[in-house]
């Protein structure tokens, strides 16, 4: 393979695999640089009328109920920026259709003092939570009681920066984490993949580059005077196309003079001092190699991250 060919390959594999990493970060960061997370934990039926016990009856602080439904809510920051008061112009909310909210109670915060609060309005056919600061990975639980067996609810807010209040059930998958889009997931893997191979294909490189190295300073490879240009390159055609970079230039150099000609004393030495650096030379495949791996851990690093 000609020496331009070699590099070529080197830098579009480069190229290829650090914009597959680096273009589903940069559109992962630009997507989920806010978020804001709704999710159901559970939802419990505590109560039900029964048809076939006309007479019982159940009450919840004096008034009549015919079934009461427990549920459990989590709002969490999922982004990656805090989300100020100054942010929202319509607090996150839940709305019960036809049906009446008894009670709230905030059971859980993280962190512990985390500032929240439940209003429950005059109509009681929702909950909002209003909050000073909610800080990425900040949560708060809420459980409420609602009457009715089959609890029917919507979410809704407003908050600058972010498009929509996102919905979850425990049951489902939300939020950054976990949630990488097809293409995302497709890009980065196959890249990741790409890398780790050619990563492993410079190890073998480098490995024989090594071995050239130590033959050549054990002296099992031996570089003699060359008396012309074309002892020099028929020379070179017997190195292994593995430095064929870093003999390019000398070869060109040698294609410069006449075949025939006779070399200098200062000119052998110069052919045999730079054939001599060239197959020591380990520097160009060592540097391919880390690059490669560094891509191949990052993608790796990132699609771990992604499903944690």
């Amino acid at each position: 393979m000609r020496p331009m060919s070699i590099w070529l390959l080197t830098v579009a594999g480069l190229c290829l695999t650090a914009i597959g990493i680096v273009s589903p970060i940069v559109w992962d960061l630009y997507k989920g640089h806010s978020a804001l997370e709704l999710r159901l934990l559970s939802t419990s039926l505590v109560v039900s009328s029964s048809d076939s016990i006309k007479k019982l009856q159940f009450t919840y602080d004096g008034e009549r109920v015919d079934s009461v439904s427990r549920l459990v809510f989590q709002l969490k920051n999922t982004g990656r920026t805090p989300i100020k008061a100054a942010d929202v112009v319509a607090s996150p909310a839940i709305k019960f259709n036809g049906a009446r909210v008894l009670e709230v109670n905030l059971i859980d915060r993280v962190p512990e003092n985390l500032d929240v609060q439940l209003i429950l309005p005059g109509e009681r056919d929702s909950v909002s939570f209003l909050f000073p600061l909610l800080n990425p990975s900040d949560s708060a639980k809420a459980s409420l009681l609602v009457a009715t067996d089959k609890p029917a609810f919507a979410s809704t807010a407003r908050i600058a920066g972010i498009s929509k209040l996102d919905y979850a059930e425990e049951s489902t998958s939300s939020g950054r984490k976990g949630r990488l889009a097809s293409w995302q997931f497709v890009v980065s893997a196959v890249s990741t993949v790409l890398s780790f191979l050619l990563f492993l294909g410079g190890l073998v490189i480098l490995g024989t580059e090594s071995g050239i190295d130590e033959a050549t300073r054990n002296g099992l490879i031996q570089v003699p005077s060359f008396a012309n240009a074309g002892a020099v390159n028929e020379f070179l055609k017997k190195i292994p196309s593995v430095k064929t970079t870093e003999i390019k230039g000398i070869a060109a150099a040698a294609d410069k003079l006449r075949s025939d000609m006779p070399l200098s004393p200062k000119e052998q030495d110069t052919f045999r001092k730079d054939i001599v650096k060239a197959l020591s030379d380990l520097s160009g495949s060592r540097v391919i190699t880390v690059m490669f791996l560094i891509i191949a851990m990052t993608g790796l690093a990132y699609i771990f991250n992604s499903f944690l």
